[in-house]
């Protein structure tokens, strides 16, 4: 079962996304390449409906930009999780890439414990996803979008191109976490 589950609640994850976007645009690919050693499972470009701004902002009015890069990851077993998410290592997830980072699970893999506060937590319900956690607004520049939407887009083209093909462009900005500040 771990097998098919991981890929649906993966595509899950668009679909939950996509009731709380605008119709100005909806970009979204799966097993993204953001950075070195980072390969996100879901990434969406959007915007979001005006109901949904203030849980984005984590109950503050922000002024949300008009594009938001939102980062899914899916895990399905507790062992997978912690390879990602332990609090005592340093990784590439510790550092917001995106707007909004959403985690994926089953209900029975409790994460909470070991998720950064910026992360949201979508849980799977009978036949979509229940909002567990919101997920913290993080700014991104604009270097940032355009990497990631570079990537959503090179990823969801048909014809299969290696993932690192352009990891050297001068042009493509290399993913660094800066200092991005979670609201």
């Amino acid at each position: 079962m771990a097998g098919t589950l991981h890929p649906q609640l993966t595509q899950r994850a668009s679909r939950w996304i996509s009731k709380r976007c605008t119709g100005a645009g909806f970009n979204h690919a799966t097993e993204v390449f953001l950075g070195p050693n980072y390969v996100a499972d879901a990434v969406v470009i959007a915007s979001l409906q005006h109901r949904f701004w203030l849980a984005a902002g984590g109950g503050e009015q922000h002024s949300l930009p008009e594009r938001l890069v939102i980062v899914f990851e899916t895990k399905v077993s507790r062992t997978d999780f912690l390879a990602t998410f332990n609090s005592a290592r340093t990784g590439n997830r510790r550092f917001p890439i995106g707007n909004l980072h959403y985690i994926i699970t089953p209900p029975a893999l409790h994460s909470l414990d070991h998720l950064p506060p910026w992360w949201g937590l979508l849980q799977q319900s009978y036949r979509g996803l229940q909002e567990i956690r919101p997920a913290q607004l993080c700014p991104i520049d604009e270097h940032q979008l355009h990497h990631a939407a570079f990537r959503v887009l090179l990823a969801s083209q048909p014809v299969a191109i290696h993932r690192d093909s352009f990891s050297h462009d001068p042009e493509l900005p290399a993913y660094s976490p800066g200092n991005n500040h979670c609201h």
